[in-house]
């Protein structure tokens, strides 16, 4: 053997010995690289999903605030507009029982009341409230009545009349007054306003 061809050998052989370990430090070398991109992307996505998740929780908080808001509005209106619409139909029914009070069939209808009013009561002594323009029909109400009737002005002010039973402690009250209150009072039941 020659020394050239053992030098060869030698230098082949370490050669091959230090490639082999230059190989393996660079697949150590990738390998870690490669875990520290891993572990960096990780980091990444980790912040990236925390960032968004806030921000969709800040976008959540501030739509669920633009819709109670709106939500109230809503609300707000609804109740101004209901309140406007009794306030418009009470208006209209006052107006109409104020042409029906100054029109022809009034009278007769006091007159029919008071027929009514004076079966329900039955004989005897009676206070019949009335309206001041009422007190023409005096004469015409107290006919409908068997005893004494004793006339008085009140509050009445639509029409209609309100007898008291001398002695009884009941009250029948079919004045439009009260009519109109109790409709008023049960107006948003009536024409389904309610919430």
């Amino acid at each position: 053997m020659k020394p050239d061809n053992d030098l060869a050998i030698f230098t082949d052989a370490v050669l091959a010995t230090a490639g082999a370990e230059a190989g393996e430090i660079m697949d150590a070398v990738n390998e870690r690289r490669a875990k520290a991109i891993a572990a960096a992307e990780n980091a990444i996505l980790n912040d990236s999903y925390r960032h968004i998740q806030t921000e969709v929780a800040a976008i959540r908080a501030r739509t669920g605030e633009r819709i109670s808001r709106k939500d109230l509005e809503c609300k707000q209106a609804f109740f101004t507009r209901r309140e406007e619409i009794i306030r418009e139909v009470m208006s209209e029914v006052k107006k109409r029982i104020g042409d029906f009070i100054n029109s022809d069939g009034y009278n007769e209808r006091l007159a029919d009341m008071a027929r009514g009013l004076a079966k329900s009561v039955g004989p005897g002594a009676v206070t019949v409230f009335l309206r001041k323009e009422d007190e023409a029909q005096k004469d015409r109400i107290a006919a409908c009545f068997d005893g004494n009737v004793t006339f008085e002005i009140s509050g009445v002010k639509l029409g209609g009349m309100m007898v008291i039973p001398a002695g009884s402690g009941k009250c029948y009250d079919q004045t439009f007054d009260s009519t109109l209150e109790d409709v008023e009072s049960r107006f948003l039941e009536i024409v389904g306003l309610g919430l």
